[in-house]
């Protein structure tokens, strides 16, 4: 498969999962009902999965800040979105064969590339807020550590590294937040 074919099935898939509605599709293919905990964001089922005798609903659906629905089973370990669900559940054989059963179950006809394009960006915005987070993530736990090194000593710093990371994370600042995870860990060699 060629790169501009890549990024074309990369991007159809990120817009198949934040068209469909997964509960709805995965209680249409499955019969299974789906208990709401948060409605319209959260719901929780048996595994319908083929190899999984489930007796528990350890099945669970989340829509993601980003709009896209995935689902995790706490049992099996099956997870993913729309096209891992194909996957899994259906038995397609890749994410080539589940995109084109859901562009045919759907309907969805005439995608040009610029309605890809558009995809293009929320993809790329979707990433970087990927990055930030996890950038986020670290320096705040390289100030924990930090603080378990040596409470006393850094409770000043790492309160005043904090008011930085907030700051930075309004700016989404990822050079910031990074450079405040290196600090603090820098502090743990002196």
């Amino acid at each position: 498969m060629s790169t501009e074919n890549r990024e074309k099935l990369r991007l159809m898939v990120a817009m198949l999962c934040h068209k469909i509605n997964l509960p709805e599709f995965i209680e249409s293919e499955t019969g299974c009902t789906l208990i709401w905990r948060h409605e319209g964001r959260s719901a929780a089922t048996q595994c319908p999965m083929p190899w999984h005798n489930d007796s528990k609903a350890s099945f669970f659906i989340n829509l993601m800040n980003d709009g896209a629905w995935v689902y995790n089973c706490f049992g099996c370990q099956s997870k993913g979105t729309i096209i891992n669900f194909c996957i899994d559940y259906l038995g397609k054989d890749d994410r080539e064969e589940a995109v084109a059963y859901l562009v045919e179950r759907y309907n969805i006809e005439g995608i040009t590339d610029a309605d890809l394009m558009t995809y293009r960006f929320v993809v790329k915005s979707i990433d970087e807020k990927r990055k930030l987070e996890c950038a986020n993530v670290k320096s705040s736990d390289q100030c924990r550590e930090l603080l378990r090194y040596d409470f006393a000593k850094n409770k000043k710093w790492v309160a005043n590294a904090y008011k930085r990371l907030n700051k930075a994370l309004d700016e989404q600042d990822i050079i910031v937040v990074e450079d405040i995870g290196h600090e603090a860990s820098g502090r743990m060699i002196q």
